[in-house]
């Protein structure tokens, strides 16, 4: 996986600056968001207002960049090890780690906050996040530290930040990132799942593209961009009931 992180990151920051650049666009997989950057479920920085964050393996670092042209570091908070993915909605981020989900607020001041921590098996673990749920896909492999065959998407109710609770579980075969618009959810395992999430309980799959090369998905105003490991695809989803391929770009590893 490491491999694909420099494109993964070539993309995610053309998104942030797509974001944040484009008159009147509002992040689709983050609607309550002012100013905020958007990213794919495994980036390792976001942008949440005139706050910076970046992720390593252990910390989560805060930069004030309210002067873009002169950032100012504000500080770092020891988060724990095997931090993967940093995910902002809101006022919260949502890290996923190795061990599970951790649950932070942001303060006026740009400092973050732990208010809790959902743990599951050791395993990789992206997330990402809308109202007051919040999604997660747990992997097995090598790379994430665990031989067992546990490929699963989680539901989580964060309505209490303090407090996440599971709401179901769905099998997978190895899930990878995933990304949110209202009530669907796309995954990207053995191509792109789409799935209706309106009954968080019960969700529906509605397509599985299996021709599409998904490690993550970026969810921008009815479309996405899949980056793959060794494409990037667009795909419109106005309706839903017929997405459709707009185009295939060949990327070089």
């Amino acid at each position: 996986m490491r491999k694909y992180i420099s494109i993964i990151i070539l993309v995610c920051s053309f998104c942030i600056w797509w974001a944040c650049s484009a008159e009147g666009v509002v992040p689709s997989n983050n609607s309550t968001a002012t100013n905020t950057g958007v990213g794919g479920s495994l980036a390792k920085f976001a942008i949440v207002g005139n706050f910076l964050y970046v992720i390593n393996d252990i910390d989560l670092k805060t930069y004030d960049i309210t002067q873009p042209e002169t950032p100012k570091f504000v500080g770092t908070t020891a988060v724990g090890w095997g931090i993967e993915t940093l995910y902002p909605y809101g006022k919260n981020l949502f890290l996923g780690s190795q061990r599970g989900v951790y649950l932070y607020e942001i303060q006026p001041d740009g400092k973050p906050i732990q208010k809790s921590f959902y743990q599951h098996f050791q395993a990789c673990d992206p997330v990402v996040a809308s109202g007051q749920y919040a999604y997660s896909t747990i992997r097995s492999g090598f790379d994430c530290r665990i031989r067992d065959t546990i490929n699963e998407l989680h539901i989580l109710d964060v309505s209490d930040i303090n407090k996440p609770v599971m709401v179901s579980k769905v099998k997978m075969t190895n899930p990878i990132g995933l990304g949110i618009d209202g009530n669907t959810l796309f995954v990207c395992d053995a191509g792109l799942r789409i799935l209706d999430v309106t009954d968080k309980k019960n969700p529906r799959e509605l397509h599985h593209l299996k021709d599409i090369d998904a490690i993550d998905v970026i969810v921008l105003s009815k479309h996405l961009l899949i980056i793959g490991t060794k494409t990037l695809t667009q795909v419109d989803y106005k309706d839903i009931a017929k997405p459709v391929v707009v185009s295939k770009l060949p990327l070089k590893s």
